[in-house]
């Protein structure tokens, strides 16, 4: 369970959707699981991603996964970005097009 002492939170609350709306300067969404989802659509949060590809890779990882469970995003996704006309598969389409994107720029095969 989310206890509120997230080092990623505290350092980078740009990068998780936010309760209420953006706009509104709302906290991080957190669920009644303790989960907070990063927002996909924000340049912040693909600069993160982009850092992580880069440093699995200079720790020598061949390859990563991606489960069902990196989907949960979806669901707090739509109900709490604004500005966006977003439907499940564009959010989805936009993650697997960056996450092939970084793996191709890393040298990665994607699937």
């Amino acid at each position: 369970m989310f206890d509120g002492t997230s080092h990623l939170i505290e350092e980078k609350p740009g990068i998780f959707i936010k309760a209420g709306f953006i706009k509104a300067g709302g906290e991080v969404y957190v669920d009644r699981l303790g989960r907070a989802y990063m927002n996909v659509m924000s340049e912040d949060t693909r600069e993160y991603l982009e850092k992580l590809f880069e440093t699995y890779k200079s720790w020598g990882v061949d390859a990563l996964t991606f489960n069902i469970g990196t989907f949960s995003y979806i669901t707090p996704s739509l109900k709490f970005l604004e500005g966006e006309t977003l439907t499940t598969m564009k959010l989805y389409n936009e993650l697997m097009d960056y996450i092939d994107e970084l793996a191709a720029k890393h040298g990665w095969e994607s699937c």
